[in-house]
């Protein structure tokens, strides 16, 4: 990212996005294809604990390094 020369809001927009959870409807797909919505919920579900544990300490290191 920074190789672009891109403006520092739209890195960080960027970066931050990269860093979001699985996305919700993913337990809706598992349940459609592949039968197993135990999967679905707990891919879900963990994504979203390990993205509140994991997102803080990445924007911490984009402010340290990008800025």
């Amino acid at each position: 990212m920074l190789f672009l020369n891109l403006e520092l809001t739209i890195v960080q927009t960027v970066l931050i996005q990269s860093m979001m959870p699985t996305l919700t409807l993913a337990s809706i797909l598992f349940a459609k294809y592949s039968a197993d919505e135990n999967v679905g919920a707990i891919t879900t579900v963990l994504s979203t604990l390990l993205a509140l544990l994991t997102i803080p300490f990445m924007i911490y290191l984009v402010n340290v390094y990008v800025l």
